[in-house]
Order: C-alpha cells, then sequence, then structure tokens
C-alpha cells in the first residue's frame, strides 16, 4: 500500500515536471517569435482569463474533490449540472475583464472582436479544463489527470511550434491555440470519466454551490500564486533588448 502510494506520487511528480518543461519551452519560442511585448500580452491574457475562470468556478471544483468520496449526497452528474450552469454565465465577467483591460491600461487590441473572442474562448477552456481536472481527482484518477495535463501542455508546444514554422504565429494565434490545447484536455478527460456518470441521476447541486465558496479563497491564493511564478519564468525566458 505504502509502496503504490509513493509509486503514484512519484509518477503525478514526473509528469507535473514535463508539463512544466514543455511549458518552459513553449515560452521561450513565443518570447522569440514574437517579442517581449507580444508575449507579455499573451501572459496577461491567459493569467487573466484563468482567474476570471478560477473564481467563476465559485469553488465548486474543490468542494467535488473535497466531498465526492466522502459523501453520497453528491455526485458526478450534479457537479456536472453546475459545470453547465455556470459556464453559461461565463462570458460576462470575462467581457468586463477585457473591457477594463483595453486601452490604455493593457493594449488596446483588447477590444478588437477578434481578441473578444480569443479571450473569452481561452476563459471557458480554462474554465472547463479546471473543473474536469478536480472531477479526475475526486474519483481517484489523479495521475491520470498529471498526464492529461501534461499533454496538453505538449499540444500547446506542438501548436504555437506548427505556427511558427509556417510564419503566422501572432499573440491573437497564441491565445488560440492555448484555448484549443484545454478543449483537448476537456475532451480527453471526459473518456475515463464518463462511466462514472452514466446511468445516475444528478445529486449535490444545492450543497456544491453552497460549500463551494468555503474552497474558494485557498484554491484562489493557490492558482495566484502559481500564474505569478509562470509568469515570472515566462519573463526570463523573454530575449533581452
Amino acid at each position: 500500500m505504502f509502496l503504490r502510494d509513493v509509486r503514484r506520487v512519484g509518477v503525478v511528480t514526473l509528469w507535473a515536471v514535463a508539463a512544466t518543461l514543455l511549458n518552459f519551452l513553449a515560452g521561450i519560442l513565443l518570447a522569440r517569435v514574437l517579442g517581449p511585448g507580444d508575449r507579455g500580452l499573451v501572459a496577461v491574457v491567459v493569467s487573466a482569463a484563468g482567474l476570471v475562470a478560477v473564481f467563476s468556478a465559485l469553488g465548486t471544483n474543490v468542494a467535488v474533490r473535497a466531498q465526492l468520496p466522502r459523501s453520497d449526497e453528491i455526485n458526478l452528474r450534479g457537479f456536472w449540472a453546475v459545470t453547465l450552469l455556470l459556464s453559461a454565465g461565463l462570458a460576462l465577467p470575462l467581457l468586463v475583464v477585457v473591457g477594463m483591460a483595453s486601452g490604455v491600461l493593457v493594449d488596446e487590441r483588447l477590444g478588437e472582436v477578434g481578441w473578444l473572442a480569443a479571450f473569452t474562448a481561452c476563459g471557458l477552456g480554462a474554465f472547463l479544463w479546471f473543473q474536469v481536472k478536480e472531477a479526475l481527482a475526486a474519483v481517484g484518477l489523479i495521475a491520470r489527470g498529471a498526464v492529461i495535463n501534461a499533454a496538453g501542455s505538449l499540444a500547446f508546444l506542438a501548436l504555437v511550434g506548427l505556427l511558427a514554422g509556417k510564419s503566422h504565429l501572432t499573440a491573437g494565434a497564441a491565445v488560440l491555440a492555448y484555448a484549443a490545447s484545454t478543449v483537448l484536455q476537456f475532451g480527453a478527460a471526459l473518456v475515463p470519466l464518463a462511466p462514472t456518470v452514466r446511468g445516475t441521476r444528478a445529486r449535490g447541486t444545492r450543497a456544491l454551490l453552497r460549500s463551494g465558496p468555503v474552497y474558494l479563497g485557498y484554491h484562489c491564493g493557490q492558482d495566484v500564486v502559481f500564474r505569478l511564478d509562470r509568469d515570472l519564468l515566462g519573463v526570463l525566458s523573454s530575449p533581452a533588448r
């Protein structure tokens, strides 16, 4: 039992290191091709969209991970009902944030229709991936989640490399590539989760919405620190000018 747990932790750690390395390589490629200005814009857009997604989940993703293994009052079908409900209202906070960031605050291009669509797609993709990643952890598929996370990082690096090779890599294209990688992660995670919801009725939607905000502060604190560390890494990998 102990050795199995140690092996599982080792596997998860290795895949997490692999994902970090792949993100680091993608950051270097973006910095070299886009330059510090557009590379910084991509980092701001991805981080801002991700943070909006974290807050918009209202802590329900962390709540399902904490409560599902030890409670019969909630199930994953109820969690999916909550996820669909929250995703329907996600566009509004995303548009508010990107509207505030457009102009002198960050970049006037963010007010353009194409950037609004890219920011919304990025936030929705991140939201869906955050939700399904915690669902994997809730049913004991943490290692599977780590593999899918690394696969998403590889997909992002591959898309960025493909766009760079064809001279089509722009800041907007990089954001859409990130959104596509999160959607791929979401789709891949649904495959092992599908059997856990088949033939069940939704339970615990209200319980998740009530308890979610209790977990929100801790989760947001972790996510903010992670994103600051990641963006600092991106800055350090940018070329000096």
